[in-house]
């Protein structure tokens, strides 16, 4: 299901009868929208989780159980019932979210054939703000949020993009292609030196 709230809007002279629609618009940032938001940790590749990485970085495992995301038992944690639900084995973290929503999408300007590679029908430039949806109220916790050096509202808020969208040929769909572009809503724990 996709989870796109969109606003699509021209820019004065940008808009045309031969520009996208708003729906190809839509449809080529969808892949966005599956993105999960994890916290997470080499220290999480395992579970129980133990060992000497383990005990010189307790504190994030002592936040984490602050939340009731794992339990500690003498010198190892392990996931709780609330840990196994947010945690992902593929991302290694605990997803305090599980997709996001793509907003305010704006046609800016179709790019110039002649600044387009040959493998290139036709390109586009447009922006939006995506944010992520939050299902994990455990990741609203000052002391954890401390931990990733991040305020709740930087990971909740939207963010703007400005990107380039392509068309390969005259039937292929249009497709998110910038090299310019990076998205990546993970938030990742800052270790101490394992001597």
């Amino acid at each position: 299901m996709k989870k796109v709230i969109a606003v699509v809007v021209c820019l004065l002279s940008a808009c045309s009868a031969d520009r996208p629609d708003d729906e190809e618009l839509i449809d080529a940032l969808a892949g966005l929208t599956q993105k999960k938001a994890c916290i997470t940790s080499t220290l999480f590749n395992q579970w129980p989780a133990q060992g000497r990485s383990v005990t010189q970085n307790k504190e994030i495992m002592e936040r984490l159980s602050d939340v009731g995301l794992v339990n500690r038992a003498n010198n190892s944690f392990d996931l709780t019932p609330k840990g196994k639900e947010y945690f992902d084995k593929e991302e290694s973290g605990f997803c305090y979210a599980s997709s996001h929503s793509v907003s305010d999408v704006i046609f800016i300007k179709e790019l110039p054939k002649e600044q387009l590679p040959a493998a290139v029908y036709r390109a586009w430039q447009i922006s939006f703000k995506i944010a992520p949806m939050v299902t994990g109220e455990w990741i609203d916790n000052e002391a954890l949020l401390k931990l990733l050096k991040v305020e709740f509202q930087a990971i909740t808020q939207p963010r703007d993009f400005v990107v380039r969208l392509i068309k390969r040929d005259e039937n292929s769909e249009i497709e998110l292609s910038d090299p310019r572009f990076s998205f990546s809503p993970h938030l990742h724990f800052q270790m101490g030196w394992v001597l």
